[in-house]
């Protein structure tokens, strides 16, 4: 995952239905939008949107973290 582009990871997560996968998506991933490229800054927050519902409360941690550094 460390390889990947945010993009093709943030595609990862939002098609995983492995919680360790997502997990170790999102932790590699930067919580704030001005981290991605222009192109990209609209992907985060469906990511984020996701990642605020998941049964896991790691990945809901993510989401409260990455909601702070996006407003």
């Amino acid at each position: 995952m460390a390889d990947s582009s945010p993009e093709e990871s943030m595609r990862v997560f939002a098609r995983s239905t492995d919680p360790q996968t997502r997990l170790r998506v999102l932790l590699n991933l930067p919580t704030a939008r001005a981290a991605h490229p222009q192109h990209l800054r609209e992907l985060p927050g469906h990511t984020i949107a996701s990642a605020r519902t998941h049964p896991g409360e790691h990945i809901r941690r993510w989401a409260a973290a990455a909601e702070r550094t996006s407003a």
